[in-house]
């Protein structure tokens, strides 16, 4: 798996793998491996794209289905007065977890008809932490800002009270 690797890595010019294979095997190999295994090769920018293009496809479903199940709900009581229940529930169990989501539920369908990930943890802040106060980290800080996870400070315990908040001011 090494070689394959370093084949991938260097396109079939690695020195090492053409004493090993021969440079025309070494090519054939590559051409291969980047035919029946595309994903293997994808650059990370490429992967990056794709899983954007994943997350904003699911976004828009989940938006689209959460606006209908809110519509039937509304017609099924003749009224925008509707009756609802919120719940919550966190990654792991306990008051200890970082991620949680809270859902409002239509009384007549049982649908979801809005939703709210809560996470009080950022990868990204996480790692720059250490680095607060220099000037890439006021650079990455500005470009940061738009696509930061964490959005919710107090316990976990607190994450369901806050996202109904979130849910309710995102209706009004």
């Amino acid at each position: 798996m090494k070689l394959i690797e370093r084949l991938i890595e260097k396109g079939g010019s690695d020195s090492g793998s053409r004493n090993f294979v021969g440079p025309k095997i070494s090519e054939n190999v590559v051409r291969l491996i980047r035919r029946h295994f595309p994903s293997y090769v994808e650059s990370d920018s490429s992967k990056k794209k794709k899983k954007e293009h994943r997350e904003n496809v699911c976004k828009e479903v989940a938006e689209a289905s959460m606006q209908s199940a809110a519509l039937e709900e509304v017609t099924l009581t003749n009224s925008s007065d509707i009756i609802i229940s919120g719940d919550g529930t966190w990654k792991t169990r306990g008051y200890s977890s970082r991620v949680g989501v809270c859902a409002v539920i239509g009384d007549k369908t049982g649908k979801c008809i809005d939703a709210e990930v809560m996470s009080s943890f950022c990868k990204g802040c996480d790692s720059w932490k250490r680095r607060k106060g220099s000037p890439a980290y006021k650079k990455w800080k500005i470009l940061h800002v738009k696509e930061c996870l964490k959005n919710h400070n107090g316990s976990a315990g607190m994450m369901e009270t806050v996202g109904m908040w979130f849910v309710y001011f995102s209706v009004h």
